[in-house]
């Protein structure tokens, strides 16, 4: 049992001696513990915030505003060119409406073009005669009112 005890003592002093390996700081070089996380000469951190350093709480807001706005510009630039497609969309379909009223206008043009054509032709003669006739007989008629009217006076 003696031995026993005696192998313990000696593997217990051999995983002490393991944990007491030493190592150099990475910032002032003087022997620390292999596990320290922080040198006891210099005060510097050996795990990963040796390579963050001292940041202060206001740089960490100004990281994270900066982000921030990063992200909300990305969304905000999402809603513009959504914006934009819905304003080409709209130009797209007022440019077809403006070409369909211009050829309305150009039907209408022919037709007034064709209607003045008609008026002017012989065809039509038959309707400038009866409209003359009835000119004629306006005529007659505002003259014998005329006369009418003399006679009472």
């Amino acid at each position: 049992m003696c031995t026993d005890k005696s192998n313990k003592k000696q593997a217990s002093q051999s995983n002490k001696v393991d944990n007491n390996t030493m190592k150099l700081c990475s910032a002032c070089k003087k022997e620390i513990m292999e596990n320290a996380i922080k040198c006891h000469h210099c005060q510097a951190y050996q795990d990963f915030r040796q390579y963050v350093g001292n940041v202060d709480l206001f740089s960490i807001i100004a990281i994270l505003g900066t982000i921030a706005t990063i992200w909300f510009g990305v969304a905000g630039l999402n809603d513009v060119s959504t914006k934009v497609s819905t304003l080409k969309t709209d130009i797209s379909n007022k440019k077809e409406t403006i070409k369909t009223l211009e050829f309305d206008i150009i039907k209408l043009k022919t037709a007034v073009s064709v209607m003045t054509g008609m008026l002017n032709e012989s065809d039509n003669q038959q309707e400038l005669n009866e409209i003359e006739k009835i000119r004629v007989k306006t005529q007659k008629i505002k003259q014998l009112i005329k006369q009418i009217k003399g006679d009472q006076k």
